[in-house]
């Protein structure tokens, strides 16, 4: 199953679980609760599916990936000034007369559903989506948050009115998967959530056309921001690509220092020697270029000799045209064609650099130049890698078992241990000849 494959795979499982969930909440409360109304029915369910949402979170990714983090993270913040103004503006005549007692109940109804859902299909689905792409991802995901609102027949007398609320749902969703997207967080989308449906509710306006009005202004909120593209004079600027031209100018130095008698020395690579590692390096920086530019390369990423008589000069002139090349304005927006399948441009280029890396190190550690090397880099993607979690890689032609690391070793070493690769035996900075 391709990578694609399995995101939508997963994508469909969630909508099924919180669909089973929704629904046989629903059939429970109905049948052993017959005397409580819907909307206090609906919280229960709400309530069993926030608990069911934080117990399954640790295994979707950690709340980082999921988008719960720090406000210093979060981009793009004055992309939430419409959302907020959607959500206050059933506010704008003042509030209906509403009793204490269901004040609280909305108030606590709604916080939970504004955390659950975004945490649901803002957090769990784009994660589960991204492999699709960042479009497509969104666009699913509100299908499915939008189709998963049918359960609530079992909750509404009014089968017009799900179905009103099930279109709602997913311009509510298109709009607030795309501010996901663009402000990398779903934090301040869980309370401006919960302030949509609180105003809705409590608001003096009248509650159909006010609904009417927001779902026409989500839902062209949210084309807007999908369709938006840098300007094509604009570089993209992304941290992961500062984090490649790092990794790029350390390898240059470590190729730099390679001796012409070192070239058949035997690399950390099984069955590689040191040219053999350089040559797939390249080949990689050309292979990667070439789709970036849309053009097919012919010639055999390990059967094609990318180096040619002068190995230095041809990692160089590979790597300042990779670098160029990623920095294109549209050079995050469409996917490639990699081992593991179709993936988006972000995982792409997560592969890639992580590649650049850690041929590097290899062939650092196989010629005695792990001076050269960067630490910082080495430590940073260390921690990517431990929190992305690796196991799902390890497999031939990419990575291999975890290998035992002093825990005292260079961070570059406990990366390349953590990778599979057998260095454990050299010593640290010893000269191969």
């Amino acid at each position: 199953m391709s990578v694609r494959s399995r995101a939508l795979a997963t994508g469909l499982a969630l909508w099924v679980a919180a669909l089973a969930v929704t629904a046989g909440g629903g059939l429970l409360t109905r049948t052993y609760l017959p005397g409580v109304d819907g909307t206090t029915r609906a919280l229960l369910v709400v309530e069993a599916l926030f608990a069911l949402a934080l117990l399954a979170a640790p295994f979707v990714g950690t709340w980082r990936q999921l988008g719960v983090n720090r406000p210093a993270e979060w981009r793009h913040r004055g992309l939430l000034v419409v959302p907020l103004v959607v959500a206050a503006s059933p506010l704008a005549l003042g509030v209906r007369s509403v009793g204490t007692d269901l004040l609280l109940v909305l108030v606590v109804g709604y916080v939970l559903t504004g955390i659950t859902e975004e945490l649901v299909w803002r957090g769990f689905a784009l994660r589960l989506l991204a492999p699709l792409g960042e479009r497509r991802a969104v666009v699913l995901g509100a299908a499915l948050f939008g189709t998963a609102h049918l359960a609530n027949v079992f909750f509404r007398d009014s089968t017009g009115l799900v179905l009103a609320q099930a279109w709602g749902a997913f311009c509510f969703g298109l709009a607030y998967g795309a501010l996901r997207v663009r402000t990398g967080t779903i934090v301040p989308l869980m309370a401006l959530h919960a302030l949509t449906d609180l105003a809705a509710s409590v608001g003096a306006l009248p509650k159909i056309p006010v609904l009417v009005a927001e779902d026409v202004v989500l839902l062209t909120y949210g084309v807007v921001l999908l369709a938006l593209r840098p300007r094509k004079d604009t570089p993209v600027t992304d941290p992961m690509l500062d984090h490649l031209d790092r990794a790029l100018r350390s390898t240059d130095r470590i190729v730099a220092s390679i001796g012409p008698d070192q070239w058949d020395l035997p690399s950390p690579c099984a069955g590689w020697t040191v040219r053999d590692e350089a040559n797939h390096l390249v080949g990689g920086l050309r292979i990667f270029t070439a789709q970036l530019d849309g053009t097919a390369v012919s010639d055999d990423h390990d059967g094609h000799d990318w180096l040619g008589a002068d190995p230095r000069a041809s990692y160089g002139d590979a790597a300042r045209v990779d670098a160029a090349a990623w920095r294109r304005p549209d050079a995050l927006a469409g996917s490639f064609t990699l081992v593991l399948g179709e993936v988006p441009a972000a995982m792409a280029l997560l592969v890639h650099l992580t590649e650049v890396l850690v041929h590097g190190l290899d062939l650092a550690v196989a010629v005695g130049r792990e001076d050269l090397v960067d630490q910082d880099e080495s430590a940073w993607l260390l921690g990517a890698m431990r929190e992305l979690g690796t196991d799902p890689f390890r497999v031939p032609g990419i990575f291999g078992p975890e290998v035992d690391a002093d825990p005292g070793a260079p961070a570059h070493r406990q990366l390349l241990a953590h990778l599979g690769r057998e260095v454990a035996a050299v010593p640290v900075g010893a000269r191969a000849r």
